[in-house]
């Protein structure tokens, strides 16, 4: 949960501030978005006029395809009114990517799991946005992923071990070169 925030904070993608709390156990704790609702409820009607970043869809798939996220859904994700007419989209709950609920090592490349957000197609007007986007996580240099991953298992009082963080580290750069093809071929699908 923490990485992926960290990731998303990286290249400037919508995510609310979380930071790790220990009460008993380590666990993170998220800040609160006021005047905000779950998109599930968040009437779509005319939603990309609505829309502060209308490319904010493109950049949740790119995001997710990227971190291995498998369970992102209308439901974790959180709309904010910025503004009249106006709103911002924040993805929250990032549990079931870079295998945070996998104890085994899947196939790193395998981008089939990723299927509950082909809702959001909707929202993403052409596949320009997501080359874009694709482009922007492969700026994100294999030494900047390096030194994320070992600052958060640093700071996570052994919760990521070194094996963990290994396979976090292969997984976000060994995904970045297929970004692109892959989200072409579901935006397509």
């Amino acid at each position: 949960e923490y990485l992926a925030y960290k990731l998303a904070c990286i290249i400037q993608y919508p995510v609310p501030k979380i930071q790790f709390l220990k009460f008993g156990e380590l666990g993170v704790i998220s800040f609160n978005i006021p005047e905000s609702v779950v998109f599930q409820g968040f009437p779509k009607d005319n939603l990309l006029n609505l829309l502060v970043d209308n490319k904010v869809f493109a950049k949740i798939a790119a995001f997710d395809f990227w971190i291995k996220s498998t369970d992102r859904h209308d439901r974790n994700l959180i709309v904010q009114r910025v503004g009249m007419n106006q709103y911002k989209v924040f993805m929250i709950d990032h549990e079931h990517s870079l295998y945070g609920v996998d104890a085994t090592q899947p196939n790193i490349l395998d981008f089939s799991n990723i299927i509950k957000i082909a809702d959001f197609k909707n929202y993403i007007p052409n596949q320009d946005m997501l080359i874009e986007e694709a482009n922007t996580i492969s700026n994100v240099t294999d030494e900047e992923i390096t030194n994320l991953v070992e600052s958060v298992r640093s700071t996570s009082d052994g919760v990521l071990t070194e094996e963990c963080a290994n396979i976090i580290k292969d997984l976000l750069v060994q995904r970045k070169p297929l970004l692109q093809e892959k989200l072409i071929e579901w935006y397509n699908s």
